[in-house]
């Protein structure tokens, strides 16, 4: 099959050339169901890039992960991490933007964690810890690219993971079985009220403890405010709860097949499944379009 066979075909009555950048979520956009961006994503990326699209990684993931997809796809504008409380110019070797959480809020996520008996892991710029051995500590550290040490197994203990990056957490995620950590939302909805945080589920079996400043949408205004890029010049492409708010915010929102039925029907635009590659074939239809347009 061709490229011009595998592109999607795009609506009619676009400029694509008005856009200047393409924020990606990660996580069920344009990572598979491995969890990584594959080559052929790598190089839609890098081809957007050249196009003078400009791609920004914007992910829950910690910074590691996004430092990662950044350097292999050959990326120049910063990147949106841990699901919108970082934003950094890996080049830089500095955040440009941070919203950690308040350590009263840290604490409470911990309280949660033992009374629902739901794994709890803490979220630093560029590393992770949790209080328990379990599944979803394989899985976030390979997702994340990093290990996942455990500072404390007794749950009597926990105060030794409270102590960790005191005041330098980013958000705090809940993890269990998708039906107890469905379940368990109103509970930590409830668990958290008066608090400046927010619950936020992202993955199957994950539910995210943030601040309601440090959302992906937040972040992504901020970042075009420090490069002077207009909201209508925006493109934003995901799949999840945590993506809604840049989807509407974007000139341009953007949902995967595979998209939860909230975030499709608030995109303007549906394209292929994550495992499809999706993401990549949209973008280089994009780029064919750009220089048709030129």
């Amino acid at each position: 099959m061709s490229d011009a066979q595998n592109m999607p075909e795009l609506p009619a009555g676009i400029d694509w050339n008005a856009f200047r950048l393409v924020a990606v979520d990660l996580d069920g956009t344009a990572a598979g169901p491995d969890g990584r961006v594959s080559p052929e994503g790598l190089q839609a990326l890098q081809a957007a890039e050249q196009a003078g699209l400009h791609p920004v990684i914007v992910t829950g993931r910690a910074l590691p992960a996004a430092m990662g997809v950044w350097l292999r796809a050959g990326l120049t504008r910063p990147v949106i991490a841990c699901g919108g409380a970082v934003i950094a110019w890996p080049s830089a070797g500095r955040p440009l933007w941070e919203r950690p959480l308040a350590p009263r809020v840290v604490d409470r996520a911990l309280e949660l964690a033992r009374e629902l008996d739901l794994i709890p892991f803490l979220y630093g710029a560029g590393a992770i810890v949790t209080g328990r051995r379990h599944p979803w500590r394989d899985r976030l550290a390979h997702l994340n690219e990093i290990p996942i040490p455990v500072i404390a197994e007794d749950p009597a203990a926990a105060a030794g993971l409270a102590a960790w990056e005191r005041g330098r957490v980013f958000k705090v995620v809940l993890a269990g079985e998708p039906q107890a950590a469905e379940a368990a939302r109103p509970a930590v909805e409830r668990g958290l009220a008066g608090l400046p945080a927010v619950a936020v589920a992202t993955l199957p079996g994950l539910l995210e403890i943030i601040r309601p400043d440090a959302t992906k949408e937040a972040a992504l205004a901020e970042l075009c405010r420090l490069l002077d890029t207009g909201r209508e010049q925006v493109i934003a492409i995901g799949d999840g709860e945590n993506d809604l708010g840049m989807i509407r915010w974007a000139g341009l929102g953007v949902a995967v097949a595979n998209a939860r039925p909230e975030v499709r029907a608030a995109a303007r635009l549906v394209i292929g499944h994550h495992a499809e590659e999706g993401v990549a074939r949209f973008l280089r239809a994009v780029v064919a379009a750009r220089r048709r347009q030129a």
